[in-house]
């Protein structure tokens, strides 16, 4: 839909009231950013030479013209009697007043998580890393959770690789109380054999012992004859 010089005018008043950044109104009205700028400048009274401007309007604009001379929106907020988020509201407009829209942005995407990003760079900076180094470690970073499931499938093959030990030890336990009793049984045998060996020589002993002595009585015979 294309609009008309006052509709856009119209619109950025809306989206601003609503607490839009630049950057979004951008994006809703496609207008530059100098061109936004004016029309919130009349907005907020820099450029409105109406005293009929409403009392919140003349709070931004003492709002505004603080946090130019360089206070904090805790200053601000104290000073004016107003509430944080207030002080915090216009502060992030004086960003985008001084065309200082990546600082914006990046205040309303990190909002919450800005003290601990601070404290990030300033171990970073604290540490002497680069820009380039910081990046390889948040990358490696990303791979965190990649390099904890490969974690934890090790520790499960590991598990299964102990619990596959254990049963081939209980195996082997098994296989030498069998060995020993094989043993056993082996030892049994050759000392029967070994008795049978005696045995035998002790009979053939015997044998040749009545082999001499029927020969000894057929020779005995034979001289009677």
């Amino acid at each position: 839909m294309v609009f008309t010089r006052k509709e856009k005018e119209v619109l950025v008043k809306r989206l601003y009231e609503e607490s839009k950044t630049v950057r979004e109104i951008d994006k809703e009205v496609h207008m530059s950013f100098s061109d936004i700028a004016a029309i919130i400048r009349k907005v907020t009274g820099d450029s409105n030479k109406n005293n009929s401007a409403k009392p919140t309007k003349s709070i931004e604009a003492r709002a505004l013209k603080l946090f130019s001379k360089g206070k904090t929106p805790v200053e601000v907020a104290i000073k004016l009697d107003i509430s944080s988020q207030e002080a915090e509201t216009f502060f992030i407009r004086h960003w985008g007043l001084k065309q200082q829209y990546e600082l914006e942005l990046i205040y309303k995407e990190m909002k919450n998580q800005l003290p601990s990003f601070l404290g990030l760079y300033r171990v970073i900076k604290g540490a002497r890393v680069t820009e380039k180094e910081a990046v390889n470690v948040i990358k490696c970073a990303n791979e965190i959770p990649q390099f904890r499931n490969s974690n934890q499938n090790l520790k499960n093959e590991n598990t299964g690789l102990e619990r596959q030990k254990g049963r081939l030890l209980t195996d082997l336990y098994l296989l030498q109380d069998k060995t020993e009793e094989l043993g056993e049984y082996v030892q049994y045998y050759q000392n029967e054999i070994n008795n049978k060996y005696f045995e035998r020589a002790a009979l053939n002993d015997e044998v040749r012992d009545l082999e001499d002595l029927a020969y000894d009585k057929w020779r005995a015979h034979r001289r009677l004859m």
